[in-house]
């Protein structure tokens, strides 16, 4: 915040852009297991994990490169070379020093360093889909997750719909051959999670000379909505034991993020020569376009089942901006 909303936006956008594809990459995951829909009144519920990897060029960032501050009395100075995003090293990133000049006087009012990324290149996400048969080769899918509380690392509640048409019925030379499958899906996800947080002045490394009561900063919050959105046109081979499924299709996915609450900006006061900080409420609230899968360039997909009686296990690989490799297992009637 020291650099005031516009300047936080752009290193949080930089900072957390791998951690919004990689999620937006695993919302687009999981979806099916093969071309072929259920029966009328047919059935599967299944539980996956996928998990998205973060290419080597989403894991730096440079801040010297943003259009950070530099107009009117304050002004930007990033020395260091590169910032570790979210997926990044363990280690600090460029300093960013933050001078006030009045009557032609430089007066420093905030130095800190970008914070540390996880060392996490890939990130995993459990997915509950259910799935039922309707008619002329039709299913419907389904994710729900209640809103639920995660303790100190906040809460969170998932929603989505999905759905499954067979082609092959259009094209009869293919209807001819019983264990080719031909389909098209789409499907919609929508995740909400939200934490508690706390950003004060000795966090900026700021000392203003006019500290705020430590209540100013409480009930501060961060709020992180995740969407995504995938359609792909499914072939598989299905055969009693084991079916073989692949798909080419596009997927696209939007963060959004929202700092409620009051945060600390500082400011120099001219009589004083000192610095101060003042509160400013709900300062953040962006959006950042996903590149997981990519409207850009198809994504491809391969993978495999297994069916043991009403029991299937399934993996597979989806290869894209964000790539992903997803196991599952679970139920399946008819």
């Amino acid at each position: 915040m020291a650099g005031g909303p516009k300047d936080a936006e752009l290193l949080l956008q930089n900072y957390l852009k791998p951690f919004g594809n990689a999620l937006g990459a695993n919302l687009s995951a999981g979806w099916y297991s093969t071309a072929k829909s259920h029966n009328l009144l047919g059935f599967d519920i299944t539980l996956s994990t996928s998990v998205a990897f973060v290419p080597q060029a989403d894991r730096m960032f440079d801040a010297s490169r943003l259009a950070l501050t530099n107009s009117g009395n304050v002004s930007a100075h990033v020395t260091g070379t590169s910032s570790p995003t979210f997926s990044g090293k363990r280690e600090a990133g460029q300093e960013i020093t933050y001078i006030y000049t009045y009557n032609s006087t430089p007066y420093e009012i905030a130095k800190y360093k970008t914070p540390q990324g996880t060392g996490l290149t890939f990130l995993p996400s459990p997915m509950l889909k259910v799935g039922i048969g309707l008619i002329k080769g039709t299913e419907i899918m389904g994710r729900y997750v209640p809103k639920v509380g995660l303790g100190k690392f906040g809460d969170f509640s998932l929603w989505g719909v999905g759905i499954k048409h067979e082609l092959k019925q259009y094209i009869p030379v293919l209807s001819r051959v019983p264990i080719l499958n031909i389909s098209l899906m789409g499907g919609y996800t929508k995740m909400n999670s939200g934490a508690n947080i706390t950003v004060t002045p000795d966090d900026l490394g700021i000392t203003p000379s006019n500290p705020p009561s430590p209540d100013t900063w409480k009930n501060q919050r961060m709020d992180l909505g995740v969407s995504n959105w995938t359609v792909n046109l499914l072939v598989s081979a299905d055969l009693p034991i084991i079916a073989v499924y692949g798909g080419a299709g596009v997927s696209s996915s939007k963060t959004a993020l929202k700092l409620k609450g009051n945060f600390p900006i500082p400011t120099l006061n001219t009589t004083t020569a000192q610095v101060e900080v003042q509160p400013l409420a709900n300062p953040i609230d962006i959006s950042i376009e996903g590149k997981d899968g990519g409207i850009t360039k198809p994504r491809l997909n391969a993978g495999f089942k297994l069916k043991l009686g009403l029991l299937h296990i399934n993996f597979d690989y989806i290869y894209a901006n964000y790539s992903i490799a997803t196991a599952g297992f679970g139920i399946s009637f008819r």
